[in-house]
């Protein structure tokens, strides 16, 4: 197999679970709001999802645009700079989850580290 198949194999389906786990995330965001006063915990909770949700959409803008184009062409430095416009949300991310409450926590906070990981992993392969 070639590697870019491999690695394809790899990134979309980690992909889908920070999809996912977004969704669960603001689905028990949803259902938490209707029972409970806002609390900074909650708040927390509702940034790291935003995050998570703005990360997981910059991933999946910069990959379909190598895509397009046929990868990074060397990382020249608008390369580098969509890699740390995403990886800074990625790391809000797992930061406002360990202070947030509830499943958007828990969804926060894996999804997260999945998407962080995708984007070391893009900025090493440079």
């Amino acid at each position: 197999m070639q590697l870019t198949f491999l690695a394809t194999l790899l990134v979309v389906p980690i992909l889908v679970g920070a999809g996912v786990l977004a969704y669960l995330g603001w689905k028990g965001r949803v259902e938490r709001r209707r029972c409970s006063a806002k609390r900074w915990r909650d708040a927390t909770t509702f940034g790291a999802l935003i995050s998570l949700s703005l990360t997981a959409m910059l991933f999946v803008g910069y990959a379909t645009h190598n895509a397009v184009v046929g990868g990074d062409r060397g990382g020249g430095s608008n390369t580098l700079f969509c890699i740390r416009l995403g990886t800074y949300p990625a790391v809000v991310t797992v930061l406002l989850s360990l202070g947030g409450k509830g499943l958007g926590r828990w969804a926060a906070l894996l999804g997260g580290c999945l998407i962080l990981f995708l984007w070391f992993w893009q900025g090493m392969s440079l």
